[in-house]
């Protein structure tokens, strides 16, 4: 016997369990199964798109350098989000592509190139982040980056 909170009844689990119909103790089990990793696949997404829109409008438009310091520090918060969501789902590759790609655009220890070339890599990684937040949640057979 169990008491409910916020209620004065007592309910035993069998009576609270037999009150519901057979597709809704489906669909509640199957929400608390999937719903960390739904939540993980939309968070992941917007931020690859974020990131990848902030990356291609600093390689397409000319901004000012304070842009591009914020954009160091918002790339490599999301290269490394990524590559942590990477490593957990047992995808090495993705997240040895996207840890170095962390490593280039950290902003503790800044990598100095020319803006050209900024240009190619920003363009790149935009890319490498979208195809890592879209193949993350595949069924394993599927799951190569």
């Amino acid at each position: 016997m169990k008491q409910c909170p916020r209620s004065y009844l007592v309910v035993s689990p069998r009576q609270s369990h037999a009150r519901q119909s057979r597709a809704s103790r489906a669909m509640s089990r199957h929400w608390a199964k999937h719903a960390g990793s739904i939540s993980n696949t939309v968070v992941s997404r917007i931020v690859a798109l974020g990131a990848s829109l902030m990356l291609v409008s600093g390689a397409v438009l000319t901004l000012p350098y304070g842009y591009f310091s914020l954009l160091r520090v918002v790339v490599f918060g999301c290269a490394a989000y990524l590559c942590w969501l990477l490593f957990e789902s047992e995808q090495m590759g993705g997240a040895v592509a996207l840890g170095s790609v962390a490593l280039l655009f950290n902003p503790f220890l800044p990598v100095y190139l020319t803006r050209g070339i900024w240009q190619v890599i920003d363009m790149v990684v935009a890319v490498l982040m979208i195809f890592a937040a879209f193949a993350m949640n595949r069924p394993l057979g599927k799951r190569h980056l």
